[in-house]
C-alpha cells in the first residue's frame, strides 16, 4: 500500500487523469486517505499488535472502494494502429534460437579516449596498434 502511494504521489499529472473524477483534484486527502487504508491494512495482517478495527475502519474501507471502484484501469485507445515490435524473417538458413549469439563487431583495440582500463590504452596508445 505505501508503494502504491508513493508512486500515485511521484506520479500524480500521469495517473490522476485515470482518477475517478470526484478524486481527481484531491491529491492531499487521496493520500491521507491511503496511509489511513494501510494502517487498517496493517491491523488486519499483522494481528499481533492487538489494534482493534472500529465500524469506522469498516465504513472507511467500503466508501474508498466505492470511489475507487470507478477507477479506468485501461489505457485510453492509441490514437493509430503502429506494432510495438517488428517481426524480421531468419529465413530457412538461421537455427531459431531462443537467446542469440553474441559476437564482436570489431576486432579493434579502443582508442586512448575510450578505455576502460590503463591497460587498454596503453596498448591502444602504441604504434604497432591494430586499427
Amino acid at each position: 500500500m505505501i508503494n502504491l502511494r508513493e508512486i500515485l504521489d511521484k506520479r500524480w499529472p500521469i495517473l490522476s487523469k485515470y482518477m475517478p473524477k470526484e478524486l481527481l483534484n484531491q491529491k492531499k486527502d487521496v493520500m491521507e486517505r491511503l496511509l489511513r487504508l494501510n494502517r487498517i491494512r496493517n491491523a488486519v495482517m499483522h494481528p499481533v499488535r492487538n489494534t482493534v478495527i472500529s465500524e469506522d475502519d469498516f465504513e472507511f474501507v467500503r466508501d474508498f472502494e466505492r470511489q475507487l471502484g470507478e477507477l479506468q484501469v485501461q489505457a485510453p485507445a492509441p490514437t493509430e494502429s503502429v506494432p510495438m515490435t517488428e517481426v524480421v524473417e531468419t529465413g530457412p538458413q538461421a537455427p531459431a534460437e531462443l537467446v542469440s549469439t553474441l559476437k564482436p563487431i570489431q576486432d579493434k583495440k579502443p582508442a586512448p579516449e575510450n578505455a576502460s582500463t590503463a591497460e587498454q590504452a596503453q596498448v591502444a596508445e602504441s604504434p604497432n596498434r591494430v586499427a
